[in-house]
């Protein structure tokens, strides 16, 4: 059976509509924001900039404060955002 495209295009629409609702991407800016502040990039540069990756003292230091200070607040959010709005979808 063929595909028709032009249904799957309108999924796809009606997706889109979903996912752009204002009150979803707002949870979406918070967790950005969240991860912003939480040591993930600073990780990501000293690692990358290190011969020995993630050994590398200071990125296992950023990493450690990541796990001590922003891993629930951050596993909190994105829970709550499948919870509200994947789960229920």
């Amino acid at each position: 059976m063929e595909k028709d495209y032009l249904l799957e295009l309108e999924e796809l629409r009606e997706i889109l509509g979903w996912l752009l609702r204002k009150d979803f991407l707002e949870e979406l800016v918070t967790l950005r924001e969240l991860l912003n502040r939480s040591y993930v990039n600073r990780y990501k540069e000293l690692m990358e900039q290190s011969e020995h990756g993630s050994n590398c003292g200071y990125a296992a230091k950023a990493k450690d404060m990541f796990m001590k200070f922003k891993e629930r607040d951050i596993a909190a959010k994105i829970k709550s955002l499948y919870e509200t709005y994947i789960k229920s979808r």
